[in-house]
């Protein structure tokens, strides 16, 4: 190779044998760009040999993180399912719920209104910015996301729940104070409303009923209640008048013993007296009225069977 002074510089290829002998000039500008050229090779070959050998060191550390992430999603698929399985479980106390509602005759309980809405909140949005992989921000927000409205759901289901058990207990306590039973065995013989009164034979509104039966059967409280008078009155002989609350009183007249004190707390089935033929009486029976609100009601309207048990 010689160079010619400014000229740049040749390159002569001799052949061995016989052959033509061959030249290539470079001059300056050619000669700087295979420079360039070779030094860019030089880096993009270094750089290749540098990235290949820092994936090959990282490789390990990412399928390590890869395999984190598998599992974590596969343990929020899970958690997913178990939130799955609430969301149902809830779903059916809600109809449950709704059901009971109809069978009671009440409304529709409280409603989100009145018991709030949520949310995700901001401390837990951040930390799923934190995350370092997108899938997983999206899972736990989704995740989240349904666990705040589970959540609220069951709250507002716990609330409809401590509702309904109060008008529950409402209606058991009102149903005790219901009477619903005969207050003692034998037959009726004079019904509620009009009728001849076996002593003047003048047509009056009997207030109750008579049932007749043997002297000294027991007699029984409908219902549960409260003693409001245990003694004599004119007309009813020996009597006992019952408090049931929400507006229901009961009488029994014509007693022969009264077993029970004003003030005395009475439930439904427990001997109350004893059925005699005292005061304005033809003979051993039971008087037996019901008032609501004051007013004298037909006592089958309360008494679940028709025809009294007989003695």
């Amino acid at each position: 190779m010689k160079r010619k002074a400014n000229q740049g510089y040749t390159i002569v290829v001799v052949p061995e044998g016989q052959g033509q002998v061959r030249r290539v000039r470079l001059d300056p500008e050619r000669l700087r760009r295979l420079t360039i050229a070779a030094i860019a090779l030089c880096v993009l070959g270094a750089a290749s040999v540098i990235y290949s050998m820092y994936n090959l060191a990282t490789l390990p550390e990412r399928w390590r993180v890869e395999e984190q992430l598998l599992a974590q999603e596969l343990h929020l698929s899970q958690i997913s399912d178990r939130l799955s399985e609430a969301e149902k479980t809830l779903a059916r106390v809600n109809r449950l719920d709704r059901k009971l509602r109809v069978v009671l005759g009440t409304g529709e309980g409280m409603s989100e209104a009145q018991v709030g809405v949520g949310g995700p909140s901001p401390d837990s949005v951040e930390r799923f910015d934190a995350l370092p992989d997108e899938r997983s921000r999206m899972l736990f927000a989704r995740l989240d996301a349904r666990t705040s409205d589970l959540e609220q759901n069951a709250r507002l289901q716990e609330l409809r729940l401590y509702d309904l058990d109060s008008v529950m207990e409402d209606q058991s306590a009102r149903l005790a104070s219901t009477p619903s039973l005969w207050p003692t065995r034998g037959w009726v013989t004079s019904g509620f409303g009009p009728r001849h009164d076996p002593f003047t034979g003048r047509k009056k509104i009997h207030e109750g009923i008579d049932i007749a039966t043997r002297r000294g059967n027991p007699v029984v409280a409908p219902a549960d209640g409260v003693v409001l008078f245990a003694g004599v009155k004119s007309g009813y002989g020996n009597v006992i008048i019952l408090d049931h609350g929400y507006g229901i009183i009961t009488r029994y007249g014509h007693l022969s013993r009264i077993d029970v004190k004003p003030g005395q707390k009475v439930e439904r089935g427990m001997v109350i007296g004893s059925v005699g033929s005292t005061g304005r009486s033809t003979g051993p029976h039971l008087h037996y009225e019901i008032r609501v609100a004051g007013v004298p009601v037909n006592p089958y309207r309360f008494i679940l069977t028709e025809d009294a048990p007989l003695p």
